[in-house]
């Protein structure tokens, strides 16, 4: 989304790259350092973590997931240099930022 407008969403080239797993409060630096994550939900004492990979293995316990509307918005914002909520910009992957 730029300037209020949806400006790129396919689902099909993220079709394989989200996926979601439980991790623990301790691990969450390490997911998000080592991976670009899209979400991050508490759920019943356990973070619900979205991250997406375009290459190499997930982590331990991470299934491959449905892309959402919010996991493209938030590639797309990383791409475009916004900040995440943390205040990192991990960044993007150019084919997503066309």
């Amino acid at each position: 989304m730029v300037r209020g407008r949806i400006r790129y969403y396919d689902r099909v080239r993220l079709n394989g790259t989200i996926y979601q797993g439980a991790v623990e409060k301790e691990d969450l630096a390490r997911i998000d350092t080592d991976h670009r994550v899209t979400q991050v939900i508490l759920i019943e004492g356990r973070n619900q973590v979205r991250i997406h990979l375009l290459e190499g293995s997930p982590p331990a316990g991470f299934e491959v997931a449905e892309p959402t509307l919010g996991d493209a918005y938030l590639l797309l914002a990383q791409a475009n240099g916004q900040e995440n909520g943390d205040g990192a910009c991990n960044g993007a992957p150019e084919e997503l930022a066309s």
